[in-house]
């Protein structure tokens, strides 16, 4: 259980390592590892309003349903707080790119930025460097020959 911003959350873990279920499916591309069979239940309380969410894994990690439980949210946690940024530096949530293939490759070079803008060790934030980065081409210059 958690309690982060006013919100209660409650997690719970199953994880399942049969070997004869697993022989089965281990011949499929990617799953040569695979040991356990995940499921997940989060039950977040927000002031008087409660949800349920459940969800399915499949993982190369050993049958212990705490240390699973712990990977999954260090995942996430990784995986939010990089989506973040992205959306705190690019406004990438405000895009209305929308069509074809424009969605992903607008998110791969926004990676890109991202990682050089990540490079530079100076002091200013993310969103500044790119603003100075589109000033000044001394900077954007500097910033490029890093990679």
């Amino acid at each position: 259980m958690s309690k982060t911003s006013g919100r209660v959350e409650i997690r719970r873990c199953w994880a399942i390592a049969d070997p004869i279920a697993m022989a089965h499916i281990r011949h499929y591309e990617g799953w040569a590892d695979l040991q356990t069979i995940i499921r997940i239940e989060r039950e977040t309380h927000v002031n008087d309003t409660v949800s349920h969410d459940i969800a399915y894994y499949i993982s190369s990690l050993s049958n212990d349903a705490q240390c699973i439980l712990e990977a999954t949210r260090h995942h996430w946690a990784i995986e939010n707080s990089f989506h973040w940024v992205l959306d705190m530096t690019f406004r990438e949530d405000e895009s209305r790119i929308r069509q074809g293939d424009s969605p992903q490759n607008m998110a791969v070079l926004r990676h890109i930025a991202l990682n050089i803008l990540k490079q530079d060790n100076t002091k200013s934030s993310l969103r500044q460097k790119r603003f100075r980065a589109g000033l000044d081409d001394s900077f954007m210059l500097k910033l490029l020959s890093q990679i």
